[in-house]
C-alpha cells in the first residue's frame, strides 16, 4: 500500500485529492495540518519527512495574497515551502508540484502553448515569477514534477471569484451571468484532474513538466450558455466589453500522450455535475458575495 502525503489538504485542490484517494481504500493518506507540519519551519519539515516513509507527495500548499502589500511576503513563503521540501527529496519517492499557466507572461495572449515555449517571455507578475523560478528548478530535478494547472474548476473552489462556479451559483439564484470581456480559456474538471493524479502515482514520467489542461479552447460566453441550458432558466448573459481578452489556453498533448487516452469529461457533463452539487449545497451561496465578490 503506497503512502501519499497531501499538503494543503484544506484548499480547493488538496481537499478534492484527499477525498479522491481516501475513497479508494488502497492508499495510506497523510494530510497533516499546519500544527503537525509547518512547511515554513525547516526543522519541522526535516523531522516529518524523516519520520514517514512517503511514496508520493502532492504539494498543494500555497499562500494567497489578500492585498498587493502582501505579495512579496507570500512569494517568499511559497519559495521557502518548496525549498524545505526540495532539500528532503531523498526522503520521498516523488513529488508533484502544481504550477500555473501564470508561468507564461499573462500580459500577452497565451495560445495553445507547449511546455517547450516556457521562457520566451518572462512573467511580469510576482506570482507568475515565483512559479516560473520553481518550475525551472523542477526541470533539473530527479524526482519532482511540475503539473501546470490551467482553468481547473469544481466543488470547494472560491465560487465567488471563479468563473464557472460563479455562473452556476448565479443561475441557481436566478441572477444574470456577467462577463467582463469574452475570452478563450482552457478549463479542466477537477475529477479529471484527480484521475490524472491517481494515474501519476504509479507512472514513470518521461519529462518533468506537464500541462494539465483539456487542450480545448472555449469562450467564456459558451460556458455561460451551457450553464444557462443546464439550469433550465431564462437568464440574461451580459458581456460588459466588446472584443476578446487575452487567450489563456494550453497544448496538453505531452500529458495526454503518456496517459494514453483522452481524459477530458465533456464540458456540459462536468458543468451539470457541478451545478447539481451547488443545488444540494445552497447554504454556501451568499448573495452578498455573489453580487460583490
Amino acid at each position: 500500500m503506497k503512502t501519499i502525503l497531501i499538503l494543503g489538504s484544506t484548499g480547493f485542490i488538496g481537499r478534492n485529492l484527499k477525498e479522491w484517494f481516501e475513497k479508494k481504500k488502497q492508499y495510506t493518506v497523510l494530510c497533516p495540518n499546519r500544527k503537525e507540519l509547518d512547511l515554513l519551519d525547516e526543522n519541522m519539515a526535516d523531522s516529518f519527512l524523516a519520520a514517514h516513509k512517503i511514496d508520493v507527495v502532492f504539494n498543494c500548499a500555497i499562500f494567497s495574497p489578500k492585498s498587493e502589500m502582501e505579495e512579496l511576503e507570500v512569494i517568499e513563503k511559497d519559495l521557502r515551502m518548496f525549498l524545505n521540501l526540495e532539500k528532503n527529496k531523498d526522503k520521498f519517492g516523488k513529488m508533484f508540484y502544481f504550477g500555473s499557466g501564470a508561468e507564461y507572461d499573462k500580459t500577452k495572449p497565451i495560445v495553445q502553448v507547449k511546455e517547450t515555449d516556457i521562457g520566451k517571455s518572462i512573467p511580469k507578475s510576482r506570482y507568475g515569477m515565483v512559479k516560473y523560478v520553481i518550475g525551472q528548478m523542477i526541470d533539473g530535478s530527479d524526482n519532482i514534477y511540475n503539473i501546470r494547472i490551467w482553468g481547473l474548476f469544481g466543488k470547494y473552489e472560491d465560487w465567488w471569484t471563479t468563473f464557472i462556479s460563479n455562473c452556476c451559483c448565479k443561475a441557481i439564484k436566478d441572477y444574470p451571468i456577467s462577463i467582463r470581456k469574452d475570452t478563450y480559456f482552457d478549463y479542466l474538471w477537477i475529477e479529471d484532474f484527480c484521475r490524472i493524479a491517481e494515474w501519476a502515482v504509479g507512472h514513470e514520467f518521461e519529462s518533468h513538466t506537464y500541462h494539465a489542461g483539456s487542450g480545448r479552447r472555449i469562450l467564456l460566453s459558451e460556458i455561460a450558455k451551457i450553464v444557462r441550458d443546464v439550469s433550465g432558466r431564462e437568464l440574461d448573459i451580459i458581456i460588459c466589453n466588446e472584443g476578446l481578452g487575452n487567450e489563456y489556453t494550453a497544448d496538453s498533448s505531452r500529458l495526454m500522450k503518456e496517459y494514453g487516452k483522452d481524459y477530458v469529461t465533456p464540458m456540459e457533463t462536468a458543468i451539470r455535475e457541478l451545478y447539481t452539487w451547488y443545488e444540494t449545497h445552497p447554504e454556501i451561496i451568499s448573495m452578498q458575495k455573489l453580487i460583490y465578490g
